[in-house]
Formats: structure tokens, C-alpha cells, sequence
């Protein structure tokens, strides 16, 4: 980058507003970065930068769980000091966990600048100068064969498109020691609602002690994914509203939750996401290619547990 552009990029950092800055930074990497290398994190850029803000009221299953990290915890230890722990992401449980855990030395891979420092505010044993913070897309972590013991991921698979999984589960393969493992929690499809109906999938989930957002959250996500092309896992966010108008109108049902719940179909900040969690024997077998699935668990204190279950993975020898 010519030295007078970073000039003047510096200037204008000083003046922008937060959200100034990230339409700002969306713009220069269109500009200048290789097309397609970082479209889809820059789509995110802007979601994660919302939620840090308001990640005490964000509720499991976005969040890990008190019982999620007790599996962690659990699966961590079976591990040993292996040696340096790479999170994924800034998950402040998964860095009190490591911090408390007799881990090895920490290290936060994240794409924003802003992550590992705003999300500090939400942890209570992490230590910042234990931790060394890597700004980089996961694709291509920068870190030498075999150099972790251990991996740990919370919902990442899913930040990643379905033909990006494959290539982020190489790399962790290859980053990892021979007895290393990939500890992770993801998200998969919920097959109970899969051959239900509008009427049967609102019903679900219309009067369980939920909160609000819980109970749009679930709806709305249990919609997109029972009218999903399942088989190439696309979303079709249109067809989920349209059927729950038609439904709406037939039942001659107004209530606001289903406003809501059109709106989150629709205008859901994570609509840069147009693919859906994959389903779990097709998660088993595409960890399979890469790993050995020493074990598997799921924790049971929040609504849709049953779908984020937490692998205990080691790498294969000679990952395919």
C-alpha cells in the first residue's frame, strides 16, 4: 500500500465513527484485496462488532453454556499440557477456561482488530499479557506444522460456508501435534422439525419458558431450515417468510411474535449467512476425513442443546 494512502488512511481513522470505520474498512479490502479472499469475513465484520457490545444479554446456544464448558473443561484436561492452546475466535468462556484450565500458552486467532480487547471486558481470570492475539482469517492461520496441542472452536464451523469447511478442517489438521485434538462445539440440524409444518414448528416453541428472543430465535431458525435446499445446505430465507405469511393469513394469526419472527427470517443481522448448519451424520462423516471422533457431548441447561453437541477430535496421521 503506497505510504501516502496509509497516510491518509490513519487521518481519516482518527475522524470515522465505529460503524464509519468498518464500512470504511469493507470498502478498502473490495478495493485492494484479492476478489473473493475475504468477502464473507468482511460480511461478518459488522455483525461481530454489534454483538461484542451486547454479548451479556446474548443467550446460549450463541453463547457457551455453564454445562458447555464443564464438557470443554472436561475434554481439555484429558489432553494434558500438550502444549500452546489456539482458540478460535475471542470467546471469553473458552479464555477463562484456558486461563484456569493449566493449558499452555494461549493464542486468539480473530479476524477484527477489536474482538480480543472488547470481549476482555466479559471474562474474570484471563491474563491479556498471556495471550497473544493473532489478527487473521482462519484460512490461513500463520503458524508452523504440528505446533498446537490443542484447538478450540465455539460455533466456528459455522461461521465458514459449507465449501470453506473442508479447507479450515485442513488446516487445524495440520496445525495440530500428532496427539493433539480439536475441541468444538457446533451447531447441526435440528431433524425434529424438519417434516413439521408452519403451525406445528410456531407451536413448538410458542409457549415453553423462553424468552422473547429465544423463542424467535428458534422459530425463525427451525423455519429457514425446514424450506432449506438441504442437500447443497441453502437457506431460502424468501420461501421461509412466504410460508409463514400464507400461514399467518389462513389461521388469521397477527400476533406480534410472528412480526418478529418475519422480521429475524428476513432482516436477521447474521444475513450474511446463506447456508445452514449441516446435519449430524453428515458432520460425523466430514470430521472423519480429518479426524478420529474420540467422543462426543451435549450439554442439557439451555432450549436446543440437543443440537450443539461438543467433539473431542484427534487428528489422523495422515489427514485426507
Amino acid at each position: 500500500m503506497p505510504r501516502s494512502l496509509q497516510k491518509l488512511l490513519i487521518y481519516l481513522s482518527r475522524l470515522l465513527k465505529q460503524d464509519e470505520l468498518v464500512l470504511l474498512d469493507r470498502l478498502i479490502h473490495q478495493r485492494l484485496v484479492t476478489p473473493g479472499e475475504l468477502t464473507l469475513e468482511q460480511n461478518q465484520y459488522g455483525y461481530w462488532e454489534h454483538l461484542v457490545d451486547h454479548w451479556e444479554t446474548v443467550e446460549s446456544p450463541f453463547r457457551p453454556s455453564t454445562e458447555d464448558i464443564a464438557i470443554y473443561r472436561e475434554f481439555l484436561a484429558k489432553t494434558g499440557n500438550a502444549g500452546p492452546v489456539l482458540i478460535l475466535g475471542s470467546t471469553p468462556e473458552l479464555r477463562d477456561l484456558t486461563a484456569t484450565a493449566g493449558a499452555g500458552r494461549v493464542h486468539l486467532a480473530d479476524f477484527s482488530y477489536r474482538m480480543p480487547l472488547a470481549m476482555l471486558r466479559f471474562t474474570k481470570h484471563v491474563d491479556p499479557l498471556e495471550e497473544i492475539w493473532v489478527r487473521t482469517n482462519w484460512l490461513k492461520l500463520p503458524f508452523p506444522p504440528e505446533f498446537f496441542g490443542a484447538i478450540l472452536g465455539d460455533l466456528a464451523l459455522q461461521q465458514l460456508t459449507p465449501e470453506a469447511e473442508p479447507r479450515l478442517l485442513t488446516k487445524i489438521a495440520k496445525l495440530l501435534k500428532p496427539e493433539g485434538v480439536f475441541i468444538a462445539r457446533c451447531q447441526v440440524l435440528d431433524e425434529t422439525a424438519l417434516g413439521d409444518d408452519v403451525g406445528a414448528i410456531v407451536a413448538r416453541f410458542r409457549d415453553r419458558p423462553l424468552t422473547d428472543w429465544q423463542r424467535v430465535y428458534f422459530i425463525a431458525s427451525r423455519l429457514l431450515w425446514r424450506f432449506a435446499d438441504r442437500a447443497n445446505r441453502r437457506l431460502n430465507r424468501t420461501l421461509a417468510a412466504q410460508e409463514l405469511t400464507a400461514w399467518a393469513n389462513e389461521t388469521g394469526m397477527t400476533q406480534p411474535l410472528l412480526a418478529s419472527i418475519h422480521q429475524a427470517i428476513i432482516e436477521d443481522p447474521a444475513a450474511f449467512r446463506t447456508w445452514s448448519p449441516p446435519e449430524e451424520r453428515a458432520l460425523v462423516a466430514l470430521f472423519s476425513r480429518y479426524f478420529t471422533v474420540v467422543e462426543m457431548k451435549r450439554a442439557s441447561d439451555y432450549e436446543g442443546a440437543a443440537w450443539c453437541p461438543i467433539f473431542r477430535l484427534r487428528v489422523r496421521q495422515s489427514p485426507s
